[in-house]
């Protein structure tokens, strides 16, 4: 993994990371950073190299989501 960048070394741990979870009352669960895995690391390296002023977090955040400035 010398070659990935820091952050798709982080999402690649996070994933490690998040896939023994079992939720008892669902009946499906994914782990998009598996099953979407290439597109989301293509984004990371197109969009990931740069400052950011701004992370959000979270899936699907949606049209409104506040944003912080400096």
């Amino acid at each position: 993994m010398s070659d990935l960048s820091p952050l798709i070394v982080s999402s690649r741990k996070l994933a490690e990371r998040l896939r023994p979870l079992v939720f008892t009352k669902a009946s499906y669960t994914y782990l998009p950073l598996d099953y979407a895995r290439e597109p989301h690391e293509e984004y990371l390296r197109r969009f990931g190299s740069s400052p950011k002023r701004v992370v959000f977090l979270g899936m699907n955040p949606g049209s409104y989501v506040p944003f912080l400035q400096n």
